[in-house]
């Protein structure tokens, strides 16, 4: 079948004859396009250039954007780097004096340390003695709270002072001066449930332990329990 009776465009259409047909004439003929040697089965440059240009911007609007997710964290990220961030409360980030912290049992709230608490311990010791040489008293305010129903002693509560070296527990006061009285002691024993009580803790310090100080707090709930440490400025 040839392409005139076929129907099948072959090439192009002379303007002038179409129109001759459109006012009765004969239709015009469709000849076969003549393509120049090595060009008959091949698309203009151009053409290919722009189809190649239009399926590139296909493929990139078809690449989704990253979420928040899949970003790669930045290389200083703690995370990243390995590095842990410290909780407050610990000697990297102390508490300040007055921030109540607690277990299951107990709420403490430390005070400010007073340093020059000699003239203070020698007024409630009978018979007062001066410090050791190159030493001095100092007092730490505590207040204690019984979290629970029943009556407990808040003898697993300890706290020391970290200084130059030292580390100095309340608890060791009586070893260095036994006869020494410690002004408004804290009293841990039968703390009732519910109850509030508040009293200050006797430090024997060396000179200078007030530079860069801290207070480590212990508070365990139960004896054999190592307990759990909250790190405060000395304020």
């Amino acid at each position: 079948m040839s392409a005139e009776t076929s129907g099948e465009a072959t090439g192009p259409i002379d303007l002038r004859e179409f129109l001759r047909a459109a006012h009765g004439g004969s239709a015009p003929a469709r000849t076969a396009p003549v393509w120049p040697e090595g060009q008959r089965t091949h698309a203009p440059r151009w053409a290919r250039v722009c189809a190649a240009l239009i399926a590139g911007a296909i493929l990139l609007n078809a690449v989704p954007s990253p979420s928040a997710s899949s970003v790669e964290p930045a290389r200083d990220d703690p995370a990243v780097a390995g590095v842990v961030v410290a909780p407050a409360g610990s000697p990297l980030h102390p508490l300040p004096a007055g921030t109540p912290v607690s277990t299951t049992r107990w709420e403490v709230t430390l005070g400010e340390v007073e340093w020059s608490a000699d003239q203070l311990v020698a007024q409630a010791t009978y018979i007062p003695l001066s410090p050791p040489e190159g030493w001095h008293w100092a007092l730490l305010r505590m207040q204690v709270r019984n979290l629970t129903a029943s009556t407990a002693d808040a003898g697993l509560i300890s706290a020391a002072i970290v200084s130059r070296g030292y580390e100095i527990s309340d608890r060791r006061a009586g070893d260095h001066q036994p006869a020494q009285t410690i002004p408004g002691a804290l009293d841990r024993i039968a703390i009732a449930g519910g109850e509030l009580r508040a009293g200050n803790l006797g430090f024997l310090l060396p000179a200078g332990a007030g530079e860069d100080c801290l207070i480590r707090l212990t508070i365990a709930d139960r004896p054999g329990d190592d307990g759990r440490p909250f790190w405060f400025a000395c304020g």
